[in-house]
């Protein structure tokens, strides 16, 4: 168990630096993009919290990020719970907003856009969330 003190997005040293990734993170991570677009929230979240575990460097946050994207669902579609799912769209989008425009290949610009996009309709007129849910892209690198 990794038991380093949790870093608050604005406590970032700039620049943001990658983290260094083995083959098994980069499977896992990959894995873990196709497990959310293809609306496996839960399975994507379980990929990307192995990585999150392996690193201790402040960068992990990017992670911790998506992981709490992927958390929103589940709030969402088996809790039943709006307030949940809204929070934890909140956490996702303060933690990846020091990552844009883009950290290990992700749009992180465009995820963000599609975070503030479905927060704005989900309060407006409470859509649910597997509507609005952005999907993860690459930059082409």
């Amino acid at each position: 168990m990794n038991h380093t003190t949790k870093k608050k997005p604005e406590e970032l040293s700039l620049p943001i630096k990658e983290i260094p990734m083995s083959k098994e993170d980069c499977a896992e991570f990959y894995f873990g993009i196709e497990l959310f677009n293809a609306g496996k929230f839960w399975h994507a979240h379980e990929s990307w919290e192995k990585i999150w575990l392996r690193h201790t460097e402040d960068e992990r946050l990017f992670f911790q990020g998506i992981i709490q994207l992927a958390a929103a669902h589940h709030h969402s579609v088996l809790k039943k719970s709006f307030n949940g799912m809204k929070n934890n769209f909140e956490k996702a989008l303060v933690k990846l907003l020091p990552f844009s425009p883009k950290y290990l290949g992700v749009d992180v610009a465009l995820l963000i856009e599609g975070i503030e996009s479905a927060r704005k309709k989900i309060s407006e007129n409470g859509e649910r969330f597997e509507t609005l849910c952005p999907k993860i892209h690459f930059l082409n690198q």
